[in-house]
């Protein structure tokens, strides 16, 4: 009877330990599964935020350079609307210069006559 008992406490023993030994390897593949996942995630993040690194980077380079683009183009406008300015009063300037000449050569014809 006692080596009964004693040979169910050894089987006994041994089935906790086989049991314990599984447990733990099942553990230890989780574990290594999850930091696998873990690795995996963290890479897709980091892969995700260098893109976006990257885009930002030329979409900063390509608003400085579009930035660029108008300023330049704003100071043409600008250049060109001067120009209009002048061209636009040239030929009233012109006109009333040539009505004071034409004024003026009336008065001279005039004395010139008056003198002759």
């Amino acid at each position: 009877m006692q080596k009964l008992r004693q040979e169910e406490e050894l089987r006994r023993k041994t089935e906790i330990h086989e049991i314990e030994e599984r447990k733990n390897s099942h553990i230890n593949m989780l574990m290594k599964n999850h930091e696998k996942a873990f690795r995996d995630i963290r890479n897709y993040f980091s892969d995700i935020v260098y893109k976006n690194l990257d885009l930002i980077t030329s979409l900063k380079e390509e608003l400085k350079e579009m930035k660029r683009k108008e300023e330049k183009r704003n100071k043409e406008m600008a250049e060109v609307l001067e120009e209009n300015k002048y061209l636009r009063e040239s030929p009233q300037k012109a006109k009333e210069e040539v009505g004071e000449l034409q004024k003026r050569l009336a008065n001279y014809e005039k004395d010139r006559s008056a003198l002759a």
